[in-house]
């Protein structure tokens, strides 16, 4: 039987839980010259907001929001 993964529930305030293999699809797809967008999410991602579930990361939909913001703040400056 295949062991049962228990994925905490998302805090109301820090929006839906998404993994690393799923954020550059939703968030990252007009950023060019990103090459292998999931390992860059595991590089760059701030490593103090990530959840580790087994053997993948995610990080909550604000947390990422927040540190795209701060990446383009960056950028900009």
């Amino acid at each position: 039987m295949p062991k049962e993964l228990n994925i905490p529930q998302a805090p109301p305030d820090r929006g839906q839980l998404w993994f690393d293999d799923e954020i550059p699809k939703q968030f990252l797809k007009d950023l060019p010259g990103i090459k292998h967008k999931p390992e860059w999410v595991r590089r760059n991602f701030p490593k103090d907001k990530r959840i580790k579930i087994g053997q993948r990361s995610a990080w909550y939909e604000s947390d990422i929001r927040a540190h795209l913001d701060s990446l383009r703040g960056k950028a900009a400056a």
